[in-house]
């Protein structure tokens, strides 16, 4: 609403983040996501019954991607939230009020 006042709209990432988030909180997403969470790694498990040595070696892997992807996932949570403010600043710094081009 805010940006259709200043003849604009949100960014692509914005929107983005905006469509995953309804998709989680509104349907069956959050659902789908703790699912694949639990029964994804025990699928993997089953499937290359790994000695000791490996499972141990790919916990280790699982720590560190998942890491990288917690960083990626603030990263760009950060920038979508972000990215409205300065392009609505841009926005009303470009076209100031009385300006009418």
């Amino acid at each position: 609403m805010l940006f259709k006042d200043f003849g604009g709209e949100p960014p692509g990432s914005t929107k983005m983040l905006l469509a995953v988030s309804e998709w989680v909180s509104d349907g069956w997403g959050w659902l789908i996501l703790l699912t694949l969470a639990v029964l994804g790694p025990m699928g993997l498990n089953a499937l290359l019954r790994p000695t000791p040595e490996r499972q141990r070696k790919a916990t280790r892997i699982l720590i560190v991607i998942l890491a990288i992807l917690a960083g990626a996932f603030v990263a760009f949570s950060t920038v979508a939230l972000n990215a409205p403010m300065f392009q609505l600043l841009n926005e009303i710094g470009s076209n100031p009020i009385g300006n009418s081009h």
